[in-house]
C-alpha cells in the first residue's frame, strides 16, 4: 500500500524550480546559437552577426522564461495541494476528537469537560456539548464563533 509522503512533493517542487532556471538558461543559449548560425549563413557583416546573436539569445530567454514560469506554476500547485492536505488532516483529527468526546458525553449522561477547540499550546474547554459541535472560541478575544467560520467574527484572527 502506498502511503502519503509530503517530502516527495517537496522534492518534486524543488526539482521543478531548478528545472525552470535551467530551462531559461538553455533557451537563451539555444536562441543565441540559432541567431549565430542564421547570421553566419546569410550575413557576412560582423556587427550584424553579433546583433543577431543578441536578438536570438533574447528571444530564447523570453521563451525560456515563459516555460520556466509554467514549471514554477506547476511546483506551486503541488505545494498548494500539500498545504491543503495538511490543513484538512488537522480538521479530520478535530472532527474525530469531537465525535469521540460527544459520544462519551452521551454515554455517561453527565456533564464532563469537552474539548471545544484543539490548539498547539492552549486548549479551550467548555461543559456544553452543543457549543462544542456548533462553535469554537477565539483564543485572542474569547469570542464565540460558528463552526463554519475560518476567522474570528470579532477580531479577525485566523482559526487555529
Amino acid at each position: 500500500m502506498i502511503v502519503y509522503d509530503e517530502k516527495i512533493i517537496q522534492v518534486f517542487a524543488q526539482k521543478l524550480y531548478d528545472k525552470s532556471y535551467l530551462t531559461t538558461f538553455l533557451h537563451s543559449l539555444g536562441g543565441a546559437i540559432v541567431g549565430g548560425i542564421v547570421s553566419w549563413f546569410f550575413y557576412k557583416n560582423e556587427s550584424l552577426n553579433f546583433l543577431l546573436v543578441i536578438i536570438g539569445g533574447a528571444a530564447g530567454a523570453y521563451i525560456g522564461s515563459i516555460k520556466g514560469f509554467l514549471l514554477k506554476l506547476q511546483a506551486q500547485s503541488a505545494l498548494c495541494q500539500m498545504q491543503t492536505e495538511r490543513n484538512t488532516r488537522g480538521m479530520n483529527d478535530l472532527l474525530t476528537l469531537q465525535t469521540q468526546y460527544l459520544a462519551d458525553y452521551a454515554k455517561d449522561g453527565r456533564k464532563s469537560m469537552i474539548l471545544n477547540k484543539v490548539g498547539a499550546a492552549d486548549l479551550e474547554r467548555t461543559t456544553d456539548p452543543a457549543a462544542f459541535a456548533d462553535k469554537w472560541i477565539c483564543t485572542v478575544c474569547k469570542g464565540n464563533n460558528e463552526a463554519a467560520d475560518f476567522a474570528c467574527r470579532y477580531c479577525s484572527s485566523k482559526r487555529k
